[in-house]
């Protein structure tokens, strides 16, 4: 709805056009649409700013005028992005815990089952694939082909596999003492260069 009004924006004012195409479009559509006096829809603040390409100029004394009120919703949208993150990694977390106290054997294991499968499989692929160049030198023209298909299937098994071993680690990392950052620090991170 606002996006194609926040790239035009976007472009001499920066952080009003990213706010603009974020979670307070509205807010800043508004703030945007009474400064240069157009009606507050993205319709008519593009069809304004394709009339008069000269506003621009005018959004960004805005910006510069309204720096520290930009900078609070800018930051107060990186919480919310922080939070709903935070959330959904607990959720993540908790659903790893569930699985690891379950008493369903194949339940609690199948992340360790994965990543012994994929060297296997792995293993195997290599195995064949030199059993065909000795073998059939000739069948190396389709191998291109071959490993298309099969690279999709073991970079899929692949990125369960690191996830797993990732959430693991920071599962062991924490039950030995290490603390998790807290939400302000994970914004502060975010928003470092």
């Amino acid at each position: 709805m606002w996006g194609t009004v926040s790239k035009i924006i976007g472009g001499a004012a920066p952080v009003l056009g990213g706010l603009l195409g974020g979670p307070v479009g509205a807010r800043i559509g508004g703030m945007v649409a009474s400064a240069i006096g157009a009606e507050n829809t993205p319709e008519a603040i593009e069809q304004k700013l394709a009339d008069n390409p000269e506003l621009l100029a005018k959004l960004k004394a805005l910006e510069i005028e309204k720096a520290s009120e930009l900078q609070s919703l800018t930051l107060n949208v990186e919480m919310q992005r922080a939070a709903q993150e935070t959330a959904r990694i607990s959720e993540v977390n908790q659903t790893m815990r569930a699985e690891l106290v379950s008493k369903d054997k194949f339940n609690s294991r199948w992340r360790a089952f994965m990543g012994y499968g994929v060297s296997l499989e792995t293993m195997s692929l290599v195995l064949a694939l030199i059993w065909m160049m000795v073998t059939d030198p000739a069948g190396i023209a389709n191998l291109s082909f071959v490993m298309e298909h099969i690279a999709w299937i073991v970079s899929v098994q692949l990125a369960v596999v690191g996830v797993a071993v990732k959430k693991r680690s920071d599962d062991k990392a924490l039950a030995a003492g290490a603390q998790k950052p807290g939400l302000l620090a994970g914004v502060m991170q975010r928003l470092a260069p």
